[in-house]
């Protein structure tokens, strides 16, 4: 990390899940605007109890005091989707819900951080979908969100 004024600049890598990620990024707080791109390759992600894949990245984050704004690429080279059920809190609250404590207090109110997400996602050969009623391997396809 190095500052100068009010700029700061970052320059590191990181290990994750055995890969190595390159991570590059800048911050100016005059436009408040933090810019940063990760690349990396291979990383084993597991989440407990039904994905485990391994992943490579090319993603440029720009945030906002308001907003996130992403784009790139990923790659699924190979992994595991195991569906029984879906598991506990995976499902969200909508963004409209307003939690109340018992007296009828506001506990939490949901703020969101509006997102442009443009991120490409290639699933390759070696990814395999289990679960109820179902059993089998991904075909190679190529996946383009954009909400």
């Amino acid at each position: 990390l190095r500052a100068e004024g009010d700029k700061a600049y970052l320059l590191g890598t990181a290990s994750l899940g055995g890969g190595d990620t390159k991570i590059t990024g800048f911050w100016h707080s005059v436009e408040e605007v933090l810019t940063i791109q990760l690349a990396g390759e291979r990383h084993h992600v597991t989440l407990p109890p039904s994905l485990s894949v391994v992943v490579s990245e090319k993603l440029n984050m720009m945030v906002f005091p308001d907003r996130l704004n992403m784009t790139g690429n990923l790659v699924v080279h190979e992994g595991q989707l195991k569906h029984d059920q879906l598991p506990q809190g995976s499902v969200a609250l909508s963004d409209d819900v307003v939690e109340l404590d018992y007296r009828g207090e506001v506990v939490r109110e949901r703020q969101r951080l509006a997102a442009s997400i443009d991120v490409n996602i290639l699933i390759e050969d070696d990814f395999r979908i289990e679960g109820s009623g179902i059993n089998a391997w991904w075909l190679a396809i190529y996946i383009c969100y954009k909400p």
